[in-house]
């Protein structure tokens, strides 16, 4: 098993995003952990761009057969970007995560090396 990460630093060394992953090498497949984008520097194509990167590294350089990904089910923007990378929704886990007083769902997509 392992983990990368992916920042991308433009002009005065202002981070515009982290993203990270947990390789699971041993079931030739990798978990997309997070992408955290700043707010001021969203909607830009920085987390497009940064995902695109790690699939490929995983499907080419590493050979992976799939990636997955868990994203909650109210954050609209990450479900928009893993459909628009060709993730498919595959499942959901209801009342997963802990919101405030409350419960979200989580929403499961998959992207096969094909």
């Amino acid at each position: 098993p392992g983990h990368f990460v992916t920042c991308l630093r433009v002009q005065r060394g202002e981070f515009k995003l982290f993203c990270s992953s947990s390789l699971r090498r041993f079931a030739d497949r990798s978990d997309f952990e997070k992408c955290f984008v700043y707010t001021e520097n969203q909607k830009q194509g920085y987390a497009t761009a940064a995902i695109r990167l790690m699939i490929d590294y995983c499907f080419e350089t590493l050979g992976l057969n799939q990636i997955y990904s868990s994203v909650p089910s109210g954050n609209i923007g990450s479900r928009k970007l893993f459909e628009k990378l060709a993730f498919v929704q595959t499942g959901y886990r209801k009342n997963w995560l802990r919101r405030g007083n409350g419960w979200e769902d989580i929403v499961y997509f998959q992207l096969l090396n094909q």
